[in-house]
């Protein structure tokens, strides 16, 4: 690494710091838990389950990002990690469309 220029930490990286930078190649992998099933619905509505090898399969998390999604007899996220979905917003500013409606006025308030 030092070849390249790239500094090495001098400390080992945090498991917030590691899921984040891989967040940023991975934003298509991310799913929130349905509730009432052991699905995640992910990227473009995709629905998958946690592949019953890994460690999340009995209790998975409310928000998870997974490595690779494999289909089989139903699509399969593997190599799974539980992550915070407030991660996800600043790595994503660039894909994100933000909309406002039902605007209202106040009389009451001041400009800022």
């Amino acid at each position: 690494m030092k070849e390249l220029g790239i500094p090495v930490n001098s400390e080992p990286a945090e498991y917030r710091e590691i899921h984040i930078a891989l967040l940023t190649g991975l934003l298509s992998h991310i799913g929130m838990k349905d509730a009432d099933k052991q699905e995640y619905t992910g990227a473009r509505n995709a629905r998958f389950s946690i592949f019953p090898g890994s460690g999340l399969f009995k209790k998975p998390p409310k928000w998870v990002m997974v490595a690779e999604l494999v289909e089989t007899s139903r699509l399969w996220g593997r190599i799974a990690a539980r992550i915070d979905p407030e991660w996800v917003e600043p790595v994503a500013q660039h894909l994100i469309k933000r909309t406002y409606s039902e605007p209202h006025w106040e009389t009451g308030a001041r400009a800022r």
